[in-house]
Protein backbone atom coordinates (compact mmCIF):
# COMPACT_ATOMS: atom_id res chain seq x y z
CA UNK A 1 0.00 0.00 0.00
CA UNK A 2 1.29 3.31 -1.11
CA UNK A 3 1.39 5.80 1.96
CA UNK A 4 2.23 9.21 2.37
CA UNK A 5 5.38 10.80 1.14
CA UNK A 6 6.25 7.98 -1.14
CA UNK A 7 6.32 5.25 2.11
CA UNK A 8 5.69 1.83 1.03
CA UNK A 9 3.53 -0.50 3.46
CA UNK A 10 2.79 -3.93 3.19
CA UNK A 11 -0.58 -4.51 2.84
CA UNK A 12 -2.71 -2.84 5.98
CA UNK A 13 -4.84 -5.33 7.61
CA UNK A 14 -7.63 -4.70 9.75
CA UNK A 15 -6.89 -4.19 13.42
CA UNK A 16 -6.15 -6.87 15.89
CA UNK A 17 -6.44 -7.29 19.03
CA UNK A 18 -5.02 -9.42 22.37
CA UNK A 19 -7.90 -11.74 21.76
CA UNK A 20 -7.28 -15.64 22.85
CA UNK A 21 -4.98 -16.88 20.27
CA UNK A 22 -2.49 -14.55 21.50
CA UNK A 23 -3.46 -14.75 25.29
CA UNK A 24 -2.50 -18.66 24.31
CA UNK A 25 0.66 -17.49 22.42
CA UNK A 26 1.76 -15.49 25.74
CA UNK A 27 1.57 -19.32 28.02
CA UNK A 28 3.51 -21.25 25.51
CA UNK A 29 6.30 -18.49 25.53
CA UNK A 30 5.56 -18.40 28.95
CA UNK A 31 6.38 -22.47 29.05
CA UNK A 32 9.61 -22.05 27.38
CA UNK A 33 10.71 -19.56 30.03
CA UNK A 34 9.56 -22.21 32.43
CA UNK A 35 11.25 -24.91 30.81
CA UNK A 36 14.54 -23.14 30.07
CA UNK A 37 14.62 -21.43 33.92
CA UNK A 38 14.23 -24.94 35.51
CA UNK A 39 17.67 -26.00 33.47
CA UNK A 40 19.83 -22.98 33.97
CA UNK A 41 19.41 -21.56 30.61
CA UNK A 42 18.10 -18.17 30.06
CA UNK A 43 15.80 -17.54 27.68
CA UNK A 44 14.56 -14.23 25.59
CA UNK A 45 11.50 -13.11 23.86
CA UNK A 46 13.14 -10.84 20.86
CA UNK A 47 9.80 -9.06 19.73
CA UNK A 48 9.93 -6.97 15.98
CA UNK A 49 7.35 -4.81 15.10
CA UNK A 50 6.05 -4.57 11.87
CA UNK A 51 7.11 -1.13 10.07
CA UNK A 52 3.47 0.50 9.93
CA UNK A 53 3.24 0.29 13.96
CA UNK A 54 6.49 2.16 13.87
CA UNK A 55 5.83 4.87 11.20
CA UNK A 56 2.12 5.36 11.65
CA UNK A 57 2.23 8.95 10.40
CA UNK A 58 2.85 7.88 6.74
CA UNK A 59 -0.63 6.05 7.13
CA UNK A 60 -2.89 6.93 4.16
CA UNK A 61 -5.48 9.09 5.01
CA UNK A 62 -8.63 7.44 6.02
CA UNK A 63 -7.20 4.37 7.81
CA UNK A 64 -7.13 4.25 11.71
CA UNK A 65 -4.89 1.84 12.29
CA UNK A 66 -4.49 1.00 16.51
CA UNK A 67 -1.63 -1.54 17.59
CA UNK A 68 -2.32 -1.39 20.92
CA UNK A 69 -2.83 -5.03 21.10
CA UNK A 70 1.06 -5.18 21.39
CA UNK A 71 0.95 -3.38 24.87
CA UNK A 72 -1.05 -5.84 26.29
CA UNK A 73 0.60 -8.54 24.69
CA UNK A 74 4.25 -7.65 26.05
CA UNK A 75 2.45 -6.66 29.13
CA UNK A 76 1.21 -10.08 29.86
CA UNK A 77 4.62 -11.81 28.79
CA UNK A 78 6.44 -9.76 30.99
CA UNK A 79 3.85 -10.11 33.99
CA UNK A 80 4.59 -13.67 33.49
CA UNK A 81 7.90 -13.80 33.98
CA UNK A 82 9.85 -13.44 30.85
CA UNK A 83 12.05 -11.21 29.96
CA UNK A 84 11.07 -9.02 26.61
CA UNK A 85 13.35 -7.49 24.42
CA UNK A 86 11.43 -4.94 23.34
CA UNK A 87 11.82 -3.51 20.06
CA UNK A 88 8.33 -2.24 19.66
CA UNK A 89 8.77 0.64 21.74
CA UNK A 90 12.78 0.98 21.48
CA UNK A 91 11.90 1.78 17.51
CA UNK A 92 9.12 4.48 18.57
CA UNK A 93 11.88 6.01 20.58
CA UNK A 94 14.52 6.20 17.89
CA UNK A 95 12.86 6.37 14.53
CA UNK A 96 13.25 10.30 14.05
CA UNK A 97 17.45 10.02 14.58
CA UNK A 98 17.78 6.77 12.50
CA UNK A 99 15.69 5.28 9.16
CA UNK A 100 15.01 1.61 10.62
CA UNK A 101 12.63 0.59 7.58
CA UNK A 102 13.15 1.56 4.20
CA UNK A 103 10.95 3.90 2.37
CA UNK A 104 10.04 1.55 -0.51
CA UNK A 105 12.48 -1.50 -0.38
CA UNK A 106 11.66 -4.93 1.57
CA UNK A 107 9.04 -3.22 3.72
CA UNK A 108 8.13 -6.19 5.16
CA UNK A 109 11.51 -6.27 7.12
CA UNK A 110 13.77 -3.80 9.30
CA UNK A 111 16.83 -2.84 6.78
CA UNK A 112 19.86 -3.39 8.20
CA UNK A 113 20.38 -0.32 10.44
CA UNK A 114 17.09 -1.67 12.07
CA UNK A 115 18.43 -4.90 12.44
CA UNK A 116 21.95 -3.26 13.67
CA UNK A 117 19.54 -1.46 16.92
CA UNK A 118 17.43 -4.24 17.14
CA UNK A 119 20.48 -6.36 17.53
CA UNK A 120 22.03 -4.75 20.05
CA UNK A 121 18.66 -4.37 22.12
CA UNK A 122 19.13 -8.28 22.60
CA UNK A 123 22.55 -7.90 23.27
CA UNK A 124 22.00 -5.16 26.27
CA UNK A 125 19.67 -7.29 27.34
CA UNK A 126 22.18 -10.48 27.71
CA UNK A 127 24.55 -8.70 28.77
CA UNK A 128 23.00 -8.07 32.10
CA UNK A 129 23.10 -11.55 32.77
CA UNK A 130 26.40 -12.55 30.96
CA UNK A 131 28.82 -9.44 31.00
CA UNK A 132 31.25 -11.23 28.43
CA UNK A 133 28.72 -9.86 25.54
CA UNK A 134 28.77 -6.17 24.56
CA UNK A 135 27.34 -4.20 22.23
CA UNK A 136 28.03 -3.96 18.36
CA UNK A 137 29.32 -1.15 17.26
CA UNK A 138 29.09 1.01 14.19
CA UNK A 139 32.91 1.78 13.10
CA UNK A 140 33.45 -2.49 14.00
CA UNK A 141 31.76 -2.98 11.37
CA UNK A 142 31.65 -2.25 7.02
CA UNK A 143 28.65 0.39 5.87
CA UNK A 144 28.07 1.24 2.92
CA UNK A 145 24.94 1.95 0.51
CA UNK A 146 23.15 0.42 -1.88
CA UNK A 147 21.36 1.19 -4.99
CA UNK A 148 17.87 -0.24 -5.49
CA UNK A 149 16.34 0.32 -8.68
CA UNK A 150 13.05 -1.26 -8.43
CA UNK A 151 10.78 -2.36 -5.89
CA UNK A 152 11.35 -6.19 -4.96
CA UNK A 153 10.25 -9.16 -7.11
CA UNK A 154 8.52 -6.26 -8.97
CA UNK A 155 9.64 -4.25 -12.36
CA UNK A 156 8.01 -1.15 -10.40
CA UNK A 157 11.59 1.64 -10.43
CA UNK A 158 11.84 2.91 -6.87
CA UNK A 159 15.44 4.36 -7.07
CA UNK A 160 16.02 3.92 -3.63
CA UNK A 161 19.38 4.09 -2.03
CA UNK A 162 19.62 1.71 1.06
CA UNK A 163 21.88 1.02 4.32
CA UNK A 164 23.91 -2.05 3.81
CA UNK A 165 26.35 -3.72 7.20
CA UNK A 166 28.67 -6.03 6.34
CA UNK A 167 29.74 -7.96 9.87
CA UNK A 168 33.44 -9.52 9.81
CA UNK A 169 33.42 -13.09 9.66
CA UNK A 170 35.22 -14.69 12.52
CA UNK A 171 33.51 -17.76 12.96
CA UNK A 172 33.42 -21.71 11.20
CA UNK A 173 30.15 -23.67 10.10
CA UNK A 174 29.98 -26.71 12.18
CA UNK A 175 30.93 -29.90 9.86
CA UNK A 176 28.40 -31.93 10.34
CA UNK A 177 24.80 -33.31 8.78
CA UNK A 178 22.85 -31.65 11.29
CA UNK A 179 20.94 -30.33 8.94
CA UNK A 180 19.39 -34.13 7.25
CA UNK A 181 18.25 -35.51 10.68
CA UNK A 182 16.92 -32.42 12.38
CA UNK A 183 13.11 -32.77 12.85
CA UNK A 184 12.42 -29.80 11.49
CA UNK A 185 8.86 -28.52 9.38
CA UNK A 186 9.65 -29.24 6.49
CA UNK A 187 7.92 -25.61 5.53
CA UNK A 188 10.67 -23.77 8.29
CA UNK A 189 13.31 -25.43 7.77
CA UNK A 190 16.31 -22.86 7.68
CA UNK A 191 19.59 -23.90 9.82
CA UNK A 192 22.91 -22.88 10.60
CA UNK A 193 25.19 -23.90 13.65
CA UNK A 194 28.57 -22.24 13.76
CA UNK A 195 31.72 -21.31 16.43
CA UNK A 196 33.53 -18.96 17.03
CA UNK A 197 37.47 -18.91 15.81
CA UNK A 198 38.74 -16.41 17.90
CA UNK A 199 40.07 -17.21 21.54
CA UNK A 200 38.56 -13.92 23.45
CA UNK A 201 35.05 -15.86 22.27
CA UNK A 202 35.55 -18.35 25.46
CA UNK A 203 33.99 -16.45 28.20
CA UNK A 204 31.06 -15.67 25.25
CA UNK A 205 27.85 -17.90 25.36
CA UNK A 206 26.23 -20.68 23.51
CA UNK A 207 23.40 -19.60 22.09
CA UNK A 208 20.12 -21.19 20.78
CA UNK A 209 17.92 -18.68 18.88
CA UNK A 210 14.08 -19.90 17.12
CA UNK A 211 14.10 -16.80 14.33
CA UNK A 212 12.22 -15.85 11.42
CA UNK A 213 13.07 -13.85 8.27
CA UNK A 214 14.07 -10.42 10.44
CA UNK A 215 17.47 -12.07 11.24
CA UNK A 216 17.92 -15.31 8.18
CA UNK A 217 17.26 -12.65 5.99
CA UNK A 218 20.15 -10.43 5.06
CA UNK A 219 22.14 -12.85 7.80
CA UNK A 220 21.29 -10.49 10.48
CA UNK A 221 21.48 -12.79 12.70
CA UNK A 222 25.17 -12.04 12.22
CA UNK A 223 24.93 -9.64 14.57
CA UNK A 224 24.72 -11.67 17.64
CA UNK A 225 26.89 -14.39 16.45
CA UNK A 226 29.90 -11.65 16.68
CA UNK A 227 28.83 -11.63 20.70
CA UNK A 228 28.91 -15.95 21.10
CA UNK A 229 31.38 -18.68 21.10
CA UNK A 230 28.51 -21.01 19.59
CA UNK A 231 25.25 -20.11 17.68
CA UNK A 232 22.73 -22.48 16.38
CA UNK A 233 20.26 -21.00 14.02
CA UNK A 234 16.69 -22.92 13.75
CA UNK A 235 13.55 -21.77 11.76
CA UNK A 236 11.44 -20.75 14.22
CA UNK A 237 7.88 -21.02 13.20
CA UNK A 238 6.22 -24.45 14.44
CA UNK A 239 9.96 -25.60 15.17
CA UNK A 240 9.93 -23.65 18.41
CA UNK A 241 6.96 -25.41 19.94
CA UNK A 242 9.32 -28.43 20.17
CA UNK A 243 11.64 -26.61 22.28
CA UNK A 244 12.77 -29.40 24.28
CA UNK A 245 13.96 -31.39 21.34
CA UNK A 246 16.32 -28.72 20.63
CA UNK A 247 17.97 -28.04 24.09
CA UNK A 248 18.71 -31.68 24.40
CA UNK A 249 20.57 -31.70 21.46
CA UNK A 250 22.10 -28.43 20.99
CA UNK A 251 22.43 -27.59 24.92
CA UNK A 252 22.93 -23.91 24.53
CA UNK A 253 23.40 -21.32 27.83
CA UNK A 254 20.81 -18.88 26.05
CA UNK A 255 17.45 -19.95 24.35
CA UNK A 256 16.34 -16.77 22.18
CA UNK A 257 12.61 -16.76 20.77
CA UNK A 258 12.82 -13.94 18.08
CA UNK A 259 9.45 -13.64 16.56
CA UNK A 260 8.04 -10.61 14.43
CA UNK A 261 4.70 -8.72 14.89
CA UNK A 262 3.30 -9.67 11.49
CA UNK A 263 3.67 -13.50 11.99
CA UNK A 264 2.00 -14.45 15.24
CA UNK A 265 -0.94 -16.17 13.95
CA UNK A 266 -2.25 -20.39 13.45
CA UNK A 267 -0.63 -19.98 10.23
CA UNK A 268 2.99 -19.67 11.91
CA UNK A 269 1.65 -21.09 15.51
CA UNK A 270 -0.94 -23.87 16.00
CA UNK A 271 -3.33 -22.78 18.79
CA UNK A 272 -4.29 -26.40 19.32
CA UNK A 273 -0.55 -26.93 19.69
CA UNK A 274 0.09 -24.41 21.92
CA UNK A 275 -2.50 -25.89 23.99
CA UNK A 276 -1.25 -28.95 24.87
CA UNK A 277 2.12 -27.98 25.95
CA UNK A 278 3.58 -29.90 28.09
CA UNK A 279 7.03 -29.62 28.83
CA UNK A 280 9.19 -31.96 31.35
CA UNK A 281 9.64 -30.37 34.46
CA UNK A 282 13.16 -30.67 35.49
CA UNK A 283 14.57 -33.54 37.58
CA UNK A 284 15.67 -31.20 40.20
CA UNK A 285 12.39 -30.80 41.02
CA UNK A 286 12.05 -34.04 42.64
CA UNK A 287 13.79 -34.01 46.07
CA UNK A 288 13.83 -38.17 46.65
CA UNK A 289 16.38 -40.21 47.89
CA UNK A 290 18.38 -42.58 44.74
CA UNK A 291 17.70 -45.84 44.75
CA UNK A 292 19.67 -48.14 42.07
CA UNK A 293 17.32 -50.61 39.97
CA UNK A 294 17.45 -52.77 37.36
CA UNK A 295 14.86 -50.75 34.98
CA UNK A 296 15.12 -51.83 31.62
CA UNK A 297 16.86 -52.46 28.26
CA UNK A 298 19.33 -50.00 26.94
CA UNK A 299 20.10 -49.49 23.52
CA UNK A 300 22.63 -46.82 21.85
CA UNK A 301 23.26 -46.45 18.55
CA UNK A 302 24.66 -43.67 15.97
CA UNK A 303 23.18 -42.28 12.81
CA UNK A 304 24.79 -39.54 10.09
CA UNK A 305 28.04 -39.98 12.22
CA UNK A 306 26.62 -37.21 14.21
CA UNK A 307 23.77 -38.24 16.59
CA UNK A 308 23.44 -40.36 19.14
CA UNK A 309 20.01 -42.80 19.79
CA UNK A 310 19.90 -43.90 23.11
CA UNK A 311 16.52 -45.81 24.04
CA UNK A 312 15.74 -47.41 27.34
CA UNK A 313 12.86 -50.87 26.93
CA UNK A 314 11.72 -51.08 30.95
CA UNK A 315 8.35 -52.66 29.62
CA UNK A 316 5.91 -49.51 30.11
CA UNK A 317 5.94 -45.98 29.55
CA UNK A 318 3.80 -45.44 33.42
CA UNK A 319 7.35 -43.04 34.22
CA UNK A 320 5.49 -39.43 33.68
CA UNK A 321 9.04 -37.81 33.88
CA UNK A 322 12.79 -39.71 33.15
CA UNK A 323 16.09 -38.91 32.27
CA UNK A 324 19.53 -39.22 31.73
CA UNK A 325 22.34 -38.25 33.17
CA UNK A 326 25.85 -38.16 31.48
CA UNK A 327 28.82 -35.40 33.01
CA UNK A 328 27.33 -32.29 33.80
CA UNK A 329 24.33 -32.41 32.15
CA UNK A 330 20.64 -33.41 32.43
CA UNK A 331 18.73 -34.61 29.39
CA UNK A 332 14.79 -35.68 28.98
CA UNK A 333 13.80 -38.97 28.04
CA UNK A 334 10.22 -38.49 25.84
CA UNK A 335 8.24 -41.24 24.90
CA UNK A 336 8.94 -43.09 21.15
CA UNK A 337 6.84 -46.45 20.05
CA UNK A 338 6.31 -47.22 23.70
CA UNK A 339 10.13 -46.72 24.76
CA UNK A 340 11.60 -43.59 26.52
CA UNK A 341 14.71 -42.49 24.14
CA UNK A 342 16.98 -39.37 23.83
CA UNK A 343 18.41 -37.90 20.36
CA UNK A 344 21.03 -35.60 21.14
CA UNK A 345 24.88 -34.48 19.12
CA UNK A 346 27.29 -37.39 19.81
CA UNK A 347 29.98 -34.58 20.68
CA UNK A 348 28.03 -34.24 23.84
CA UNK A 349 28.41 -37.64 25.32
CA UNK A 350 31.88 -38.71 23.83
CA UNK A 351 33.93 -37.71 27.39
CA UNK A 352 31.42 -39.13 29.71
CA UNK A 353 31.77 -42.95 30.03
CA UNK A 354 28.40 -43.49 31.74
CA UNK A 355 24.75 -42.90 31.44
CA UNK A 356 22.98 -43.20 34.45
CA UNK A 357 18.71 -43.08 33.82
CA UNK A 358 16.81 -41.67 36.40
CA UNK A 359 12.79 -42.16 36.71
CA UNK A 360 11.42 -40.47 39.84
CA UNK A 361 8.59 -42.40 40.98
CA UNK A 362 5.96 -39.95 43.39
CA UNK A 363 4.07 -42.47 44.34
CA UNK A 364 7.15 -44.46 45.79
CA UNK A 365 8.85 -40.63 47.04
CA UNK A 366 12.51 -42.59 45.04
CA UNK A 367 14.22 -41.68 41.97
CA UNK A 368 14.98 -45.00 40.54
CA UNK A 369 18.30 -44.98 38.52
CA UNK A 370 20.06 -47.18 35.96
CA UNK A 371 23.80 -46.69 34.99
CA UNK A 372 24.69 -47.85 31.51
CA UNK A 373 28.61 -48.36 30.61
CA UNK A 374 28.76 -48.10 26.70
CA UNK A 375 31.08 -51.04 25.54
CA UNK A 376 33.64 -50.61 23.32
CA UNK A 377 34.12 -47.08 21.73
CA UNK A 378 30.47 -46.82 20.98
CA UNK A 379 31.64 -42.69 21.24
Amino acid sequence: DMGKEGEIFPNIIENQEYDDYRQMFVKAVSAMNTYCQSRNISFYLMFDPNKISIYTEFIPDGINYDSSWVDEFLNALTESGVTVVDNYHYFKSIKDEVRLYNVKEDVTHWNDIGAFYGCNLVLKTISEDYPAVTENKLEDFEVTEEFAKYLQNSTIVINETIPKIKVPVSWSEVVSREREALQTDTLFANFLHVRSDLAEAADLPKILSFEGSYMFGGDHHNMLICQSREYIAVHNYRNVLNLPYYVNIFQPEIVIFDVAEFVIAEYFFSYDVMKTINYPVSLTEFGYPYEEKEMGNVNVSSFIDTYEQIYIDIGNTDYENAYVISGDKTYDLTVQDEVYYLITLRENLENYPTLRFVFPDPDAEKCYYQDYYPEGSDW
